[in-house]
């Protein structure tokens, strides 16, 4: 199966270790299903994951969300 995930639930997953973004992200990890993004949808992710009050709440830098 291959899925696309919103913007939402990968920041979120960022932002909290629990709930179902967590469960979603922990099983695509596990290889329950392939994840399908586009140039686009990372760097929206990238952009969003930048946002100051998102960036305070996960503390990570430029070059963790680029790597992330």
């Amino acid at each position: 199966m291959r899925v696309v995930l919103d913007t939402n639930i990968v920041v979120s997953r960022f932002l909290s270790p629990y709930g179902f973004p967590a469960l979603i992200l922990a099983l695509w990890e596990k290889g329950f299903f392939d994840l399908v993004v586009t140039e686009a949808v990372l760097s929206e992710y990238a952009r969003v994951l930048a946002y100051p009050f998102v960036q305070a709440r996960h503390g990570l830098g430029p070059d963790e969300i680029a790597r992330s």
